[in-house]
This record gives structure tokens, sequence and C-alpha cells, in this order.
């Protein structure tokens, strides 16, 4: 059987490694505290495998990349056709997905610094609330209100 792929194993770590050598370095360990922290709070019920925020609520969470076309159209899918949690979007966002489209490093680095701060206030939401519906709206509020 084949190795399950992702950065908790070792294959996915050395790929991972590989992918940001040279690159602006990602927080691991705000991305591991948003993976973990989001897989308990965000776990399947009864048998869903989506996030279920609102379509105002998915755009906030897209409203400030605009400045990174190309990342806007990947969080567009990922969260409007795919339906990724908001823990795990938020992690490939914190992981670098920020990068590799062909923009200027300057717009990389702006677009990696709002995921990391996404990701801080994610966890600052789930220190208040458990409960989904109160997360996405914590932190969809949170988000609105930053400057960014």
């Amino acid at each position: 059987m084949a190795e399950k792929f992702s950065t908790e194993t070792e294959l996915g770590h050395e790929v991972a490694v590989w992918a940001h050598k040279g690159k602006v370095d990602w927080d691991v360990n705000l991305w591991k505290e948003v993976v973990d922290t989001g897989r308990k709070i965000e776990r399947p019920i009864m048998g869903d495998t989506v996030h279920t925020m609102s379509p105002l609520q998915v755009d906030a969470l897209i409203r400030p990349f605009e400045f990174h076309p190309p990342l806007v159209g990947q969080l567009q899918w990922d969260m409007n056709v795919a339906k990724y949690r908001l823990y795990d979007e938020l992690g490939m966002l914190i992981m670098s997905r920020t990068k590799g489209y062909g923009q200027p490093p300057e717009i990389e680095l702006k677009a990696q610094k709002i995921a990391e701060k996404m990701g801080q206030l994610y966890l600052q939401c789930t220190k208040q609330y458990t409960e989904r519906t109160k997360l996405y709206q914590c932190f969809t509020e949170l988000v609105e209100k930053e400057k960014w």
C-alpha cells in the first residue's frame, strides 16, 4: 500500500522541504497548530467532508488576496468547488500555497504574511468557539476588521 502523502510522513516532509528550498520560509509551528486544532473542531459531522461557510464568509477569506489574481482563482475553486474546510485551506496557505504562480517575490511575501495572520486569527477564534458556525463567524469578523 502506498504511503499516505502529507507533511506528517517522511516523504511528505521531504517534498515540502524541497518545494520551499530557496523560497520564503513558512511557519511550520503555526501550520501544525492550525491543522491540529482545526482537525478537532472541524471534524466531520454525520459524514460531511466540506466546510459549511456561507458565500459571504468565503468571500471574506478571499478578498484580502485580491492583489494576487492567480491565488484568488485557486481560492475560489478550493472554497466554492472543492469546499475545503477552513483549517485545511489556511494550512495550505500557510504552507506556501501563495507561491508558484509566477508572481514577483514581494507579492508572494505579502500573501504569505496575510496567510500567517489569518492562521493566527483562526487560532484566536478556536480559543473562544468550538462550534463551526460560531468559529466561521468569529474568523470572518476578525478578517474583515484587519487592515490588509
